[in-house]
């Protein structure tokens, strides 16, 4: 099929809108990952050499119709970015949240934010719908495209909340594990007190005076016995 030069023309301007709003999408994984998402930089690079290919084409040879398959071959890589954008912050936000469970603890996040339970709720349906993507190649461009302008920017809302909120997760756990400590340690000073004031109680009751020995008669001596010295001496 022969294209035209306005088709083309309508196809970079195509090109330039799904290209801001997978950098957009990109720039907004980046915040959650704290990094920058690696696999959409190179469907960018991709998407960048398409783009020099189609120029060349109406340059070098006047040829729309490969100029046509490059700008495509871009746009399609400029989707891929967004998939990998969406994989990779979902991924994050994931991992973020079960250590976030196991280190600081569900009572002390629903004090801080209680609308976890929704994050989570919307983040598994992300990843569920990520998941049938998988398994239906053939629709995985309108999932994705569902989950971008439906689900995504919801998530992403409701994500930035908890972040906002997780000083005061950490300042919660925090005091809660001094008050342990400290309830600990006054449990442990009254035990040894209470064994302290035992052990003195015990000691006091069996002070008592040194036993004296006193002498005592030999059994079959006389008791008016006279000293040795006054007996009568024998002549």
């Amino acid at each position: 099929m022969a294209h035209t030069l306005d088709e083309i023309n309508a196809l970079f301007a195509n090109l330039r809108v799904e290209w801001d709003a997978s950098e957009k999408l990109v720039k907004s994984a980046e915040q959650v990952c704290g990094d920058a998402v690696i696999p959409s930089i190179k469907e960018f690079r991709y998407a960048g050499r398409r783009l020099v290919d189609a120029f060349h084409a109406l340059a070098e040879t006047g040829d729309l119709n490969k100029a046509n398959d490059f700008v495509q071959d871009a746009i399609f890589n400029c989707h891929c970015a967004r998939h990998d954008a969406i994989d990779v912050a979902t991924g994050i936000m994931a991992s973020n949240m079960d250590v976030a469970v196991q280190k600081i603890g569900y009572v002390h996040i629903l004090a801080a934010f209680p609308n976890f339970a929704e994050l989570r709720r919307s983040l598994n349906e992300v990843r569920d719908k990520i998941r049938i993507s998988r398994g239906k190649r053939s629709d995985r461009d309108a999932i994705y495209l569902t989950v971008h302008d439906t689900d995504f920017p919801g998530l992403l809302r409701l994500y930035d909340d908890y972040n906002a909120a997780e000083d005061l997760m950490k300042a919660l756990a925090r005091n809660s594990r001094l008050e342990i400590l400290f309830s600990r340690t006054a449990t442990a000073l009254s035990i040894l007190v209470a064994i302290a004031a035992v052990l003195v109680a015990v000691f006091k009751k069996s002070d008592c005076p040194p036993y004296v020995l006193k002498p005592q008669r030999l059994q079959g001596s006389p008791s008016n016995a006279a000293h040795p010295s006054s007996r009568p001496s024998v002549p």
